[in-house]
């Protein structure tokens, strides 16, 4: 399914026949050098009065890869999906995203507060409060960005994933072909997205979390020690929420540990009223 936004295209996967108003959009956010197909796992788990719709986000998979930068920051992608939203005439949704997908989830409840009956982040973020550690974070994502700029997609996967914070997904069985999908990037999308809507780049929302209302389910996996920590912080700080921490899981919990994660968002939107 294809959405036009602001003379952009979005993909969305999604079984079109099943969307209907006695149906709650459940919108699944993936990761950088992710797409949509990440989270086909999950449709089946999903129960009846749910319709589970995965989205390429600006840059990534079918999605337009625009070259003007102004698509691709943290306001201009929050605008894209509430349109999305508009567009699916429904006024419950759910969140579902992971890492920066997560950071887009968080980032539009907060905006859009009366759209969403339920969050779920994974091994996300509220930002970076240091104005000195978002600066060297800002650096870093360009230094990656020039970095992608200069090298073949093939070598700027290789290199991504070579990163500490994946080295439990890369034991998995499925993980060469996770690579492979993630080839089907461009430079373009991928550049742009690191450095507009970088870690640094994004706004600290570590003191407005008390204002999130909705049933909100935290994961993280036990490996990724970092992000456990700064998802029990979130936890202590949003009002309704569930953390989960998944055992001899990494970064990526719902690739490394897919039973688990599903049966952990089936449990959730069960719960939600």
């Amino acid at each position: 399914m294809k959405l036009k936004i602001d003379g952009q295209s979005f993909n969305l996967i999604v079984e079109k026949p099943k969307l209907s108003k006695h149906k709650t959009p459940i919108i699944f956010l993936h990761g950088f050098t992710g797409s949509a197909t990440d989270w086909q796992f999950i449709f089946k788990s999903i129960p009846d009065n749910f319709i589970p719709i995965g989205l390429d986000i600006i840059g990534h998979g079918k999605t337009s890869k625009p070259k003007s930068k102004k698509h691709y920051s943290c306001n201009a992608i929050i605008g894209q999906l509430d349109s999305i939203i508009s567009k699916l005439n429904s006024t419950k949704i759910i969140l579902c995203g992971y890492s920066m997908g997560g950071r887009i989830a968080l980032s539009y409840v907060l905006k859009y507060p009366k759209n969403i009956v339920g969050l779920i982040l994974e091994s996300s973020t509220a930002g970076i409060e240091s104005k000195k550690e978002k600066n060297k974070r800002i650096i870093l994502d360009q230094l990656v960005a020039a970095k992608l700029k200069k090298e073949r997609m093939k070598s700027f996967i290789e290199f991504w994933y070579n990163q500490p914070i994946f080295r439990s997904l890369k034991k998995i069985k499925g993980f060469n072909k996770i690579k492979t999908k993630r080839l089907k990037n461009n430079s373009i999308g991928l550049s742009n997205i690191l450095t507009e809507f970088s870690a640094g780049t994004m706004p600290n929302y570590w003191e407005k979390l008390n204002r999130i209302n909705c049933p909100t389910l935290l994961i993280a996996g036990n490996k990724d020690k970092k992000y456990v920590e700064i998802n029990s912080k979130m936890k202590k700080m949003i009002k309704i929420s569930t953390l989960k921490v998944v055992k001899n899981s990494g970064h990526n919990v719902h690739l490394e540990k897919p039973h688990l994660f599903a049966n952990f968002v089936s449990k959730f939107l069960q719960s939600i009223k």
